[in-house]
């Protein structure tokens, strides 16, 4: 009896401790709602410029958001849409090995509250476009700087970028294209393991979007400058 109720008790208390790490109610597994975007073959493209769409419904501003993701206010652009001000996030995106899956990536660094789950963070601050490695479950605890690996891509066009867009509700491939200068066969044919059906889309899924550098007139532009690795947007 005694040795029962001491493995009872070991088990309570384990069964606590991974409550406090935050990860035990965590079903954090990559859902098939998201791919890596693969590594160029040709040219090993090791690093580009991506930019990560930010749905913005908490109304944050830029400097809140350089915060979040660890970069400069300078490389954050203004989208209107919907009665919402969202945004452009550029960043440094990589071509990298995370736990065995390659393709690229932009590290976000997030300092670890108590009682939060990745799957949370990813869906509430990350637009849903974190990667989960479960071999890194035990990292993600209080206090800790958890690098969230947050899907990008490149391209070898010099006239493109790739925007990384978690669709909405209410969303169409037409609309996405528009409002970020790209075309409906250019995003399915960079999205063939989610889109199938292009008039059928789900929410949540995280598309690869080819931006154009140059959108049609009045429309605004996007000017890349790769000293400050930013782009620029002004009206025409």
């Amino acid at each position: 009896m005694t040795s029962h109720n001491f493995l009872l008790g070991l088990l309570i208390t384990l069964m606590a401790t991974l409550v406090a790490l935050g990860f035990a109610s965590d079903d954090s597994t990559n859902s098939p709602n998201m791919y890596p975007f693969t590594c160029s073959d040709s040219e090993d493209i090791k690093i580009c410029n991506a930019s990560l769409y930010h749905t913005n419904y908490d109304s944050l501003q830029k400097e809140q958001l350089a915060s979040i993701y660890g970069v400069s206010p300078a490389q954050i652009i203004s989208i209107s849409y919907a009665s919402r001000q969202d945004y452009l996030v550029t960043v440094p995106c990589s071509c990298k090995n995370i736990n065995g899956t390659v393709g690229y990536f932009y590290d976000a660094i997030h300092n670890v509250s108590q009682g939060e789950l990745f799957s949370n963070v990813s869906a509430q601050i990350f637009n849903g476009q974190a990667w989960w490695v479960e071999d890194e479950a035990w990292l993600f605890n209080p206090r800790n700087n958890f690098s969230m690996h947050l899907l990008c891509g490149c391209t070898k066009s010099k006239s493109q970028i790739v925007v990384t867009y978690t669709v909405q509700q209410h969303d169409t491939l037409s609309d996405i294209s528009t409002r970020l200068s790209s075309t409906v066969g250019g995003i399915q044919s960079m999205n063939i393991n989610l889109i199938k059906n292009p008039s059928s889309i789900n929410v949540d899924w995280v598309l690869f979007v080819p931006m154009d550098s140059k959108p049609a007139s009045g429309k605004g532009e996007y000017e890349f400058f790769p000293k400050f690795s930013i782009f620029h947007r002004y009206r025409r």
